[in-house]
């Protein structure tokens, strides 16, 4: 494999485990987040 295809594959698994990261935090903070804001509602 040439360095441009080394380049491409390493930009789509950086962005892949990026979003993969980013939704968990996502989830875990409106997991955490949700009772505090019922107990106000």
């Amino acid at each position: 494999m040439d360095h441009l295809g080394q380049t491409i594959l390493v930009l789509i698994a950086d962005v892949i485990s990026f979003t993969i990261f980013w939704l968990l935090e996502l989830v875990v903070f409106n997991r955490s987040f949700r009772v505090h804001r019922f107990e106000t509602a």
